[in-house]
């Protein structure tokens, strides 16, 4: 995991399976509403903390914005170009294979006008299945988030846009805000805001192979986060989130089958503030 403050600091971590995270430790401590901020490109020999609304700031012991950018980099920049350049070829293939067909005058000449007929529908109907496919799944996310803050949290939640990336495996979601809970007056109107995105890695074609029952998460990338903590007179937006969360667990029934199994690779998070 790698949890990047608004200082430059970051704590990374890999991980083998979806299990207590082993390389990271926080540490969390009083501060002062007054205390300023550190430089945003300060780099201290010492923990670089996140000075936040409610009183609490995190600590992290690692500098790694290097290693960090060359992640981004990482994400961002394989296998763009994999899917058109694959495409390009096919197109390449049916190109010769119809000017075979135009220079051919022998019996084969049907067999081959089928064979042409076939491919042509296979270069069309993959790519429209492709951006179908694309709009339901991220039409599919952004529902389902929006089901589970609307219904499960009673909280409102807004996402600009959630969309799956198939060339690179990525689940895309752009600018996510989840609002405070309702039931009483708050200074600030949300309780966490995800501004710039949400990048998730996931191996599809393992996912497809495995029966739909392994789901391995290559990278979890998520940017521009802010966390919006406020303290009541007995409570904590977040507490009566976690309280929500804790009773809704307890009434759930355990499902008949087994759900697929999890395994968390990699996961940053930068540009963190609180």
């Amino acid at each position: 995991m790698a949890l990047q403050s608004a200082g430059g600091a970051s704590l990374p971590f890999w991980g083998g399976s979806y299990s207590p995270l082993r390389s990271a430790t926080l540490a969390v401590e009083e501060r002062d509403e007054t205390s300023p901020r550190s430089s945003p490109r300060a780099r201290p020999e010492s923990a670089a903390s996140l000075p936040s609304a409610g009183g609490a700031a995190a600590a992290s012991f690692w500098a790694t914005e290097t290693l960090q950018e060359e992640n981004l980099a990482h994400l961002e920049g394989v296998g763009w170009w994999q899917m058109p350049l694959c495409y390009f070829f096919a197109l390449l293939l049916w190109a010769m294979l119809f000017l075979a067909y135009l220079r051919s005058d022998n019996r084969a000449a049907a067999t081959l006008r089928l064979v042409l007929l076939w491919y042509a529908a296979f270069l069309v109907l993959v790519p429209l299945g492709f951006l179908i496919a694309k709009a339901i799944m991220g039409s599919r996310i952004a529902n389902g988030l929006k089901a589970l803050s609307d219904f499960v949290l009673k909280m409102e939640l807004k996402v600009e846009r959630a969309y799956v990336d198939f060339s690179q495996g990525l689940i895309c979601i752009d600018a996510l805000q989840l609002k405070n809970p309702p039931d009483r007056e708050w200074r600030s109107p949300y309780l966490m805001t995800a501004k710039r995105w949400i990048r998730c890695r996931v191996l599809l074609r393992d996912f497809a192979l495995s029966g739909f029952r392994q789901l391995t998460i290559q990278e979890l990338h998520v940017s521009g986060v802010e966390l919006i903590y406020e303290k009541t007179f007995n409570s904590s937006n977040l507490n009566e989130v976690l309280t929500k969360i804790g009773e809704i667990k307890d009434n759930l029934k355990p499902p008949q089958n087994r759900p697929p199994d999890l395994t968390l690779r990699e996961v940053w998070i930068e540009e963190t503030s609180s």
